[in-house]
């Protein structure tokens, strides 16, 4: 009994016996802070996956609408070349056939910009949920970390008490 009560102050054991009065509810106080960290921790990781779900989703629609202009303007240019070719005289051929370069090269200006618009959002989309996954993988470590800390502060004194007791 006199081993562990010496090595220990009056005045450690005076803290470590009124920080471990209430030991229930610190225990309590400390199983409700962790599973409210962990909480968090969920809430953020389900937040991150609708995130990426919402980026595969936008990024699928962007890549639809892309190929339906595609198509589109394809055609758009058989459906003239077509209609040139059967109806009209060969010298206004040659006049239409220029309206048409002109109309598929701003077409495909068009098409290219909205692709490279499609890009620069999902690289920026990309970018976030990176930073959202890493900000996330902080978090739970933090939370790990926070919750140890939490049991060790709660639980060292409890067990000194109690093993000041057993002597």
């Amino acid at each position: 009994m006199g081993t562990l009560r010496n090595t220990l102050s009056k005045s450690q054991m005076v803290l470590i016996v009124s920080g471990c009065r209430d030991d229930e509810r610190a225990w309590l106080i400390v199983s409700l802070s962790i599973t409210l960290m962990f909480l968090v921790v969920v809430v953020t990781v389900v937040v991150v996956v609708v995130k990426v779900v919402v980026v595969v989703v936008v990024v699928i629609v962007e890549v639809v609408v892309v190929v339906v202009v595609v198509v589109v303007v394809v055609v758009v240019v058989v459906v003239v070349v077509v209609v040139v070719v059967v109806v009209v005289e060969v010298e206004v051929v040659v006049e239409i056939a220029v309206v048409v370069v002109v109309v598929v090269v701003v077409e495909v200006v068009i098409v290219i910009v909205v692709v490279v618009v499609v890009v620069v959002i999902v690289v920026v989309v990309v970018v976030v949920v990176v930073v959202v996954v890493v900000m996330s993988v902080v978090m739970i470590v933090v939370v790990i970390v926070i919750a140890v800390m939490m049991v060790v502060v709660v639980a060292a004194p409890i067990a000194v008490v109690a093993l000041i007791n057993t002597f």
